[in-house]
C-alpha cells in the first residue's frame, strides 16, 4: 500500500514583476490568497473556518508586508465570505501597511491587535461596526492605544511641522457610550468617529483640541458633546446625521460653520450662533427638522445655499442687515416658515429655476463639475404668508411677486409698541383690582 505524502502545491501566475499565489497552508490553519512583490507578500484574502486569527509572519517563505483584503479569496473554490465570520486579529510583526479595504465586511470583528512594525493605517476600521477595541504594541514608535481601545498617532514620524502633536486616529465603531478625548489630544482626526452610532456622550479635556471635518458623521446616539473652549470653527460634515444631537454650545471664539456641518441633526431644537459669527456655509443645517428657531449674526453677509432647506419646525427668521443675498433653496421646503423680517431692504433673493455649467479652479488645472440645477430660495414654503421689511427695495418687490403680505418695519414696530402697551395696562389693573380688566 503507498503512502500519501500531503505535498504543499503553490499555483503562480507571473504578472510583470508580481506573482500572483494562492497557497493552502498545511491542515489546521488558517488559509490566505496573497500576491509576491519584491519586498514581501500581500494579503488579499482569506478563507479560513478559525474566528479568531494570528496573521503568520511569512506565506510562501516571503514576509507578509501589507494586508490589502481579507474578503478577496480564491472565488473558484471558496465564496470569499470566510472573513465575515472573524471576531479577533492578531497583526504579524514585520507587517507594514492596512489597506483601505482591509477589514471591510469584517462585520462580527470586535478586537484588532497592531504590531510594532505597522506605519500606514488608512480609512482601514469603517466598515467594522462590532470592533470595541485596537490595541498596539508598546514598540510601536508612530501608533498607539489607550484603555479604551482607541487608536492615536503620534505626529512628526514624517515631517517635523507636526512633531510633538497627538491625533485621535480611530475610535472603534463598535463603542458604546461615553467616550473620553484625552487632553494630549491636540487634534480629532478627519472620520474618527464616523458610524460610531452608539457612543452617546464625548468629553473633550482639553480648550485647544482641534476638531477635523466630519469627525463626528453618523453618531447617531450621541447626545452631548463639548466643543473645546478655544475652537474657531466648526469645520465641513463635523456632526451631519448625528441624528440624537438636541442641543449645542457654541464657543464665543467660533465665527465660521462649514458645509453641512449640522446636516441631517434631526433632534437639534436649537442652536446660539456667537455674535462674531461670519459665515454659515451650505447646506448647514439642511433637514434639521426639529430646529424651531435660530438668530443669525449681525456679522454674516449671505445665506448660503441650502443652509436652512428642509427645517420643516422653522416657523419665523430674520434676516440681518449686512446679509445682502439668500442663495438658491436656503430655506427651501420650510414648510412652517410664515414670517420673514429683513433688515435690508435689497437683499438679493433667488427667483426663478436656473441651470449651469460648474468649474472649479484649484489653480493648477481646472475641473468640469457637471450641470447643477439651482431652485428659488423659498420654494416650498408653502405658508409663508407675511414679509416684514423697508419699503421700495427688492424684498418688496420679492413679496409681491410671491403675493404675500408686505408689511413695512416701521408698522411692525407701532404693532411691538401697542403690544407692550396692552400688556402693559393689563398689569396695572392685574396690581390696582387683583384682577384683569373686567369684562
Amino acid at each position: 500500500m503507498k503512502k500519501t505524502i500531503p505535498i504543499l502545491i503553490l499555483t503562480a501566475v507571473l504578472i510583470g514583476a508580481v506573482t500572483l499565489v494562492i497557497c493552502p497552508l498545511p491542515t489546521g490553519t488558517a488559509e490566505y490568497t496573497y500576491t509576491i512583490a519584491q519586498d514581501g507578500a500581500t494579503i488579499t484574502g482569506y478563507y479560513g473556518t478559525s474566528a479568531k486569527i494570528k496573521i503568520p509572519s511569512y506565506l510562501g517563505g516571503y514576509p507578509v508586508v501589507r494586508i490589502e483584503s481579507l474578503g478577496g479569496a480564491d472565488k473558484e473554490n471558496h465564496d470569499g465570505t470566510a472573513h465575515a465570520k472573524l471576531t479577533s486579529i492578531i497583526l504579524p510583526n514585520g507587517i507594514e501597511f492596512i489597506g483601505r479595504a482591509a477589514f471591510e465586511g469584517c462585520e462580527r470583528l470586535t478586537y484588532v491587535y497592531i504590531p510594532a512594525s505597522l506605519i500606514c493605517v488608512f480609512e482601514t476600521f469603517d466598515n467594522c461596526p462590532k470592533l470595541k477595541k485596537i490595541e498596539v504594541s508598546p514598540d510601536n514608535k508612530r501608533y498607539f492605544s489607550d484603555s479604551q481601545g482607541i487608536l492615536y498617532e503620534r505626529g512628526g514620524q514624517w515631517t517635523e511641522w507636526n512633531k510633538g502633536n497627538v491625533y485621535l486616529t480611530r475610535c472603534p465603531p463598535g463603542k458604546t457610550g461615553a467616550i473620553t478625548v484625552p487632553k494630549n489630544v491636540t487634534t480629532i482626526s478627519p472620520a474618527s468617529f464616523g458610524n460610531c452610532k452608539n457612543i452617546t456622550s464625548i468629553d473633550i479635556l482639553s480648550k485647544e483640541t482641534h476638531i477635523a471635518g466630519g469627525a463626528f458623521e453618523g453618531c447617531e446616539r450621541l447626545t452631548s458633546i463639548n466643543i473645546p473652549a478655544m475652537a474657531t470653527d466648526i469645520r465641513p460634515y463635523t456632526f451631519k446625521d448625528c441624528t440624537s444631537l438636541t442641543s449645542i454650545t457654541l464657543p464665543d471664539s467660533v465665527d465660521r460653520i462649514g458645509e453641512a456641518a449640522f446636516s441631517g441633526c434631526t433632534s437639534l431644537t436649537s442652536i446660539t450662533l456667537p455674535a462674531k459669527m461670519k459665515e454659515i456655509g451650505e447646506s448647514a443645517f439642511e433637514n434639521c427638522t426639529a430646529l424651531k428657531e435660530i438668530t443669525i449674526p449681525s456679522g454674516v453677509k449671505e445665506i448660503s445655499g441650502k443652509t436652512f432647506s428642509g427645517c420643516t419646525s422653522l416657523a419665523s427668521i430674520e434676516i440681518p442687515e449686512k446679509i445682502t443675498a439668500l442663495r438658491y433653496e436656503a430655506f427651501m421646503n420650510c414648510t412652517s416658515l410664515t414670517a420673514v423680517t429683513f433688515k435690508n431692504k435689497n437683499t438679493a433673493i433667488v427667483e426663478e429655476t436656473s441651470e449651469k455649467d460648474v468649474y472649479e479652479d484649484t489653480g493648477h488645472q481646472t475641473y468640469y463639475m457637471g450641470r447643477f440645477t439651482y431652485r428659488p430660495t423659498f420654494l416650498g414654503c408653502e405658508n409663508l404668508t407675511t414679509v416684514y421689511g423697508i419699503p421700495d427695495g427688492a424684498v418688496e418687490s420679492f413679496a409681491e411677486k410671491q403675493r404675500v403680505t408686505f408689511i413695512p418695519l416701521n408698522e411692525l414696530r407701532k404693532r411691538e409698541f401697542l403690544y407692550k402697551l396692552c400688556a402693559a395696562v393689563l398689569l396695572f389693573e392685574v396690581v390696582r383690582y387683583g384682577n384683569p380688566l373686567p369684562v
